[in-house]
């Protein structure tokens, strides 16, 4: 038997493991978001995280990732116009006519749909870009139920999904502002200091750091 004093302590290292262990997680996906990895790799990564199959489909139901053990679950479809597959054209025919499913459009966290025919349930977070419907992030539930860590980090990773999406789309394959880049907008700054008012100053750097920011 275990006394109080010993529990807390055996808590206490508990929790400081997992924190550790879902700090690294979160710098391996920092990691990537750096570099514009492929989302192939955040798709892969989301799927040791959350130890469950994971896929990233687009607007039109079109499979942009899937993570190796995503087909024992739901294999893709294929057209001879394209290398990338589809969710399954009798899943999605479902869904059109499913006005609960039309419903989950609305929403912005992480949520579970509940298969139905045999079909396993699924962790989904919406891929918004602001006012736009870029897609779904899709966690299979395969190997075990999902946990409550596992809503944070499906948002965490949707998240930045969203941005290489965005990176990709815009065509701007640059790696992310390196600290030289920030000491060349403090020295700009630091120049117009000498030369003009504080006023100045104030409109002249909210000018500076909004083209920079723009630039990432």
């Amino acid at each position: 038997m275990i006394c109080a004093e010993k529990l807390d302590e055996v808590i206490m290292d508990r929790l400081l493991d997992l924190f550790s262990q879902y700090q690294q997680w979160e710098q391996r996906i920092d990691a990537l978001t750096y570099r514009n990895a492929d989302v192939q790799e955040m798709c892969e990564l989301g799927a040791q995280m959350m130890d469950n199959p994971v896929c990233i489909h687009d607007d039109w139901f079109l499979m942009i990732a899937m993570s190796r053990a995503m087909d024992q679950v739901m294999e893709p479809e294929y057209v001879t116009s394209s290398s990338k597959g589809y969710i399954p054209r009798a899943i999605v025919d479902d869904f059109r006519n499913d006005s609960e499913y039309l419903e989950t459009y609305a929403h912005r966290n992480a949520q579970v749909w509940k298969g139905g025919k045999g079909e396993p349930d699924s962790l989904y977070v919406n891929l918004w870009d602001g006012a736009v419907y870029r897609g779904r992030l899709l966690v299979m539930n395969h190997n075990h139920a999902f946990r409550k860590v596992d809503f944070i980090m499906a948002e965490v990773l949707a998240q930045r999904i969203i941005y290489l999406l965005n990176r990709k789309r815009l065509g701007e394959n640059k790696q992310a502002k390196s600290m030289d880049d920030v000491i060349k907008l403090v020295d700009v700054l630091d120049a117009k200091a000498a030369k003009v008012g504080s006023d100045t100053l104030l409109d002249s750097a909210f000018a500076s750091i909004k083209r920079a920011v723009n630039k990432i």
